[in-house]
């Protein structure tokens, strides 16, 4: 059931972001090749400093959890320097935990505002939701436990939380291909709980 109710999310967002992409289609009718699509590839590293991800040690490398993913991107210019943007990402494959019982992505979208400083050189500003989504196998895993060892339970089933975040970065474009740095940033405004997932994108152009 957990895995059916963690499908049915993914499959939401999907057609969401598709319905995005569908009215910032309708809007691009007449704009010629101010409507482009480019499809991409790219790592992030989800909430750095904050993500423990040795089993047996409390530290936190500074990159945390580092997930590869795909994304898919939709632009509409709608000025001399000015876009509008939305975009879809989806780690791969899934991330598997310190002792091997549970496995991990993360996934999401949103929408940007591309102001292009140069040719061929933007900054860009704008919301996004993402999901990070676990898994867990169930059953026991013996780890270190002081000088010995013990037996410690796994979860079992399929869970899914939900941040907010605020994205912004920067775009090189070169021909077809563009490259993007970009960092996501969730609980701005709270001390204790803010986190930051730096990103990097190579794109390419396909229309």
């Amino acid at each position: 059931m957990n895995r059916l109710r963690s499908g049915l999310i993914s499959l939401q967002i999907l057609c969401l972001f598709f319905l995005m992409i569908e009215a910032t289609w309708g809007l691009a009718s007449g704009y010629g090749e101010r409507f482009s699509v480019y499809l991409g590839t790219g790592a992030i590293a989800h909430d750095v400093g904050k993500v423990a991800v040795d089993a047996t040690s409390s530290s936190k490398p500074i990159l945390g959890d580092v997930y590869t993913h795909a994304t898919l991107m939709a632009f509409l210019n709608v000025g001399d320097r000015w876009d509008l943007s939305t975009h879809f990402h989806y780690a791969f494959p899934y991330k598997k935990s310190p002792e091997g019982g549970e496995s991990s992505t993360i996934f999401g979208g949103g929408l940007r505002v591309f102001y292009h400083l140069t040719e061929g050189f933007d900054v860009h500003l704008g919301p996004g939701v993402q999901f990070y989504q676990i898994s867990g196998i169930g059953g026991t895993v013996s780890l270190n436990n002081g000088s010995g060892s013990a037996t410690f339970a796994l979860p079992s089933g399929s869970s899914i939380s939900r941040i907010f975040y605020l994205d912004t970065g920067l775009g090189l474009s070169f021909g077809r291909l563009r490259l993007d740095g970009l960092v996501f940033i969730s609980n701005l405004f709270s001390s204790t709980r803010r986190s930051v997932s730096p990103v990097l994108n190579l794109s390419v152009g396909l229309f």
